[in-house]
């Protein structure tokens, strides 16, 4: 009876009915089936960024996998009653995290819903009525999330027992959101890992500090060692290299024989295994915590993705008319992170559109740079190499685009350009800009979104903010929707724009001094 229920895409396969069926499963072979399969086989290769733009898979066998999952649901309290969300895409190795432990220790494993993006209120709602206990979000999408909900007096609901987050810093920011939509049902979690020690190395599951908060101690069946550049362990409270050891431990890159010796070595304290070197700089707290201090090389995280900068000089630096390319990763806004490319360039010089196209075509949205800054020559350490904290903050001028500038007319284009200004943080924002090329993303558009509808007093889909790119096409589509618009009185508009004009005062004279 439930054959027919079954989607269009297992059309093909041969449904078995236990009752139908009972004389055919009955005659089926009772002993277990050979399998040629052993621990050291691989069970599956995650590419990641790489510095001289080849990105480099990470090779993970069947016992580090298996290890990672003993320990996640150890550590967890994993059991049969809970209900745990598949929040990352199938690509990213956190989804081995949600998808394996979760099946292996009985529970359900609920997927998200079709929607790539809902509003924070909504997907609140949707957590609540799928009873969700467990949910396992980026850093950056949580700090998003509950910052929307604290603005609009929201909680998370109590069956909802555990929130892991992990892949960039967690900041004081979001843990005082988290201290206001959370109660004592809710307990939050601060995790760590390198891809090439399988998805998670270190949990912090202690009380949330005030400041930024550590990455913790290793979980079961994981080592942690802080060494110095001789490979001596250091001092409490000293930084040093985080190297990682234990059972999760990969097997290498694929095809990259001389990157695996570099990075994966031979554990001085334990005879007969390796360790990882992950490149991050860490140091001991006095109670044996760890607390990420940075990177030792270019290496960054942008909305959880890991992102080596060099990649994205070397396809900028081939683009026409570009001379030399430095990219960095700022934040000016605690938490809100982005990708600030810097440039010099022959005078027949590309606009800042047509790099974006160019790294567009080899390279994936979340690598594409926010902002884009026009030098005359690069600061220059002594050493002569790229002096990169002396480069620049990308001011607020409206980027040039390759279309020409037009302001909005209307009250509808008025509205939206005024909140992608004060979101985006551009001085001046045109009819025909878009959204993705003024630096938004995902994270970003969830703000627009809620301020839509504070304004409007009406329901609007996040997924119509995407269709919608630019301020003329999102004002046609709100005005062809409903003809006369719900907005708030001229007053509350009024209001806004005095608020946004004084915020731009201050920052021109922030500029100034």
């Amino acid at each position: 009876g439930c054959a027919s229920a079954l989607p269009h895409v297992v059309d093909r396969a041969t449904p078995v009915r236990f009752d139908r069926d009972a004389s055919l499963i009955a005659a089926c072979p009772t002993d277990k089936p050979s399998c040629d399969a052993t621990e050291d086989n691989l069970a599956y290769v995650i590419y990641t960024s790489g510095s001289t733009g080849a990105p480099k898979g990470a090779m993970l066998e069947h016992k580090n996998a298996v290890a990672h999952h003993h320990a996640i649901i150890d550590h967890y309290q994993v059991n049969p009653s809970d209900r745990i969300v598949q929040f990352a895409s199938i690509s990213f190795d956190v989804s081995m995290e949600e998808i394996s432990p979760t099946l292996a220790a009985g529970a359900t494993l609920v997927l998200r819903p079709g929607k790539s993006i809902m509003a924070s209120d909504q997907f609140l709602d949707w957590l609540t009525e799928q009873k969700i206990t467990k949910f396992n979000p980026p850093t950056a999408y949580l700090h998003a999330f509950l910052q929307d909900l604290a603005e609009q007096k929201l909680t998370l609901p109590p069956v909802l027992r555990l929130v892991v987050t992990g892949g960039e810093r967690a900041m004081p920011s979001m843990i005082r959101a988290w201290r206001e939509v959370a109660s004592e049902h809710n307990t939050l979690y601060n995790a760590y890992g390198p891809t090439e020690a399988t998805v998670t190395a270190t949990v912090y599951d202690e009380a949330l500090p005030d400041g930024d908060v550590p990455i913790g101690r290793p979980l079961m069946n994981t080592q942690s060692y802080v060494l110095d550049a001789l490979m001596q362990p250091v001092p409490i409270g000293v930084p040093g290299e985080l190297y990682v050891g234990g059972k999760g431990v990969g097997r290498g890159y694929l095809g990259r024989e001389e990157l695996t010796a570099e990075r994966f070595l031979p554990n001085a304290f334990r005879p007969g295994e390796r360790m990882y070197r992950t490149g991050d700089i860490v140091r001991y707290l006095p109670d044996g915590n760890l607390q990420f201090l940075g990177r030792a090389d270019g290496q960054v995280k942008i909305r959880g993705y890991r992102i080596e900068v060099g990649e994205i000089e070397n396809v900028l630096v081939k683009a026409p008319g570009v001379r030399e390319a430095a990219v960095i990763a700022r934040e000016e806004t605690p938490g809100v992170k982005y990708l600030a490319a810097y440039v010099t360039v022959s005078p027949d010089a590309p606009s800042t559109g047509d790099l974006r196209k160019h790294l567009g075509q080899s390279l994936p949205d979340y690598m594409i740079p926010s902002a884009f800054v026009i030098l005359d020559e690069m600061p220059l350490t002594p050493n002569g190499k790229v002096n990169r904290s002396e480069l620049p903050k990308p001011d607020d001028e409206r980027p040039e685009l390759g279309v020409a500038f037009i302001a909005p007319s209307g009250e509808l284009e008025q509205l939206v350009a005024e909140i992608w200004q004060e979101v985006l943080g551009v001085s001046r924002v045109g009819v025909n800009d878009n959204f993705f090329e003024l630096g938004g993303g995902s994270l970003l558009i969830l703000q627009v979104h809620r301020k839509l509808k504070e304004q409007l007093d009406r329901e609007i889909s996040v997924v119509q903010l995407f269709q919608y790119p630019t301020v003329g096409a999102l004002a046609r589509f709100l005005g062809e929707e409903e003809e006369e618009l719900s907005v708030k009185q001229g007053q509350v508009r009024a209001d806004r724009r005095k608020d946004l004009k004084a915020r731009r005062a201050a920052r021109a004279k922030n500029r100034r001094e």
